[in-house]
């Protein structure tokens, strides 16, 4: 076997580092490869809690159209009430749950795990990060399942004007029925008690045409890149659109175009439209180019900047490569073998 100098190490005496340690190069880090619907790189939900008056939420890329209506239940009068819509951070990690467990087994109906905690992990919050009470994640996650699987979502696709694009039109509840059950109030529970949250077999059953809709040309994302998104100062759920949205639109871009403030507007999940003040949309255009320093930062393969007119976005690879693009890293080889390529 080789030896090697160690003196400038400075060990303690007699001690030496195994030469295997020294020279043994990390294995590449697993990437844990998720779905995002198509759906969901179009166009967003709203970032933050919606009016109670609001109940329905449109938003338009193009020639796409995504309306979401939000569900409804009854109070304690027995009135009929909004359940509201589905917003911000969770509902979009839920959200790419279910399009991944949807894609993975083949089924309309969803496990949501053995308890909270676990499923709280499987859509990317991992246990140290989950804490209870009225405003903790785990009061959220809750929640947000809740407006998410009772809502409603319509997809409109105008006809293009030279005969090449037909009109499209797709209009469904996310689930046909969901069970969100709790053996106690998670917000009586502190965090030590969260592995004993059982959710009594907690499902949730999409229905026929959402399945179809979240199975159909999904975009492949990066769990860790999420997490970056996440755990960044700067990150929120605009980061996470904008992550979403290029990693797709790159893939098909043969060169750099131009995105409008405006478009952008209309499309993402900011309440800000072109009409808005001028302070209200000079925010908006700050919020917007931190979300997209962070996504650099968590994605530096993203091919977009921010110009005086708007996000300039030009060709490049998404974050996951499809099956064939890595040759030297089997990880995503080995995903699309177990589950299967998404066409994109």
């Amino acid at each position: 076997m080789a030896t090697s100098d160690q003196s400038g190490l400075d060990l303690p005496p007699g001690e030496t580092i195994p030469l295997l340690s020294v020279s043994q190069p990390h294995a590449p880090k697993r990437r844990k490869v998720r779905l995002a619907p198509k759906h969901m790189a179009i166009t967003s939900m709203p970032y933050k809690k919606p009016d109670i008056t609001v109940d329905k939420w449109v938003r338009k890329n193009g020639p796409e159209t995504v309306t979401w209506q939000a569900g409804t239940g009854q109070d304690e009068n027995g009135e009929t009430v909004s359940i509201g819509l589905p917003y911000g951070m969770m509902a979009r990690l839920i959200g790419i749950w279910c399009a991944s467990e949807a894609y993975r087994t083949r089924s309309r109906k969803l496990v949501l795990g053995d308890n909270l905690a676990d499923f709280m992990e499987q859509i990317g919050i991992e246990r140290e990060q989950q804490s209870g009470g009225a405003r903790g994640n785990i009061t959220q996650v809750r929640e947000q399942a809740d407006k998410l699987f009772s809502s409603h979502i319509s997809v409109r696709v105008e006809a293009a004007r030279d005969g090449s694009r037909p009109l499209e039109h797709h209009q469904t509840s996310v689930a046909v029925g969901h069970t969100l059950w709790l053996k106690q109030s998670e917000t009586r529970r502190r965090k030590t008690q969260i592995d004993q949250m059982d959710m009594l077999e907690s499902t949730v059953i999409l229905s026929q045409e959402y399945y179809d809709m979240a199975i159909k040309n999904p975009v492949p994302v990066d769990a860790n890149t999420i997490r970056k998104l996440r755990g960044d100062a700067r990150g929120s759920a605009m980061a996470f659109d904008l992550y979403v949205w290029l990693t797709r639109r790159m893939s098909y871009e043969e060169e750099f175009r131009l995105v409008s403030w405006n478009a952008t507007m209309l499309q993402f999940g900011s309440t800000v439209t072109p009409t808005s003040s001028r302070q209200a949309i000079r925010k908006y255009k700050l919020a917007l180019t931190n979300a997209l320093e962070c996504v650099l930062d968590a994605y530096p393969k993203a091919n977009a900047r921010i110009v005086e007119k708007g996000i300039l976005v030009g060709p490049g690879g998404t974050d996951v490569p499809p099956k064939g693009w890595n040759e030297n890293n089997g990880l995503e080889e080995q995903w699309y073998e177990e589950n299967g390529h998404p066409p994109f």
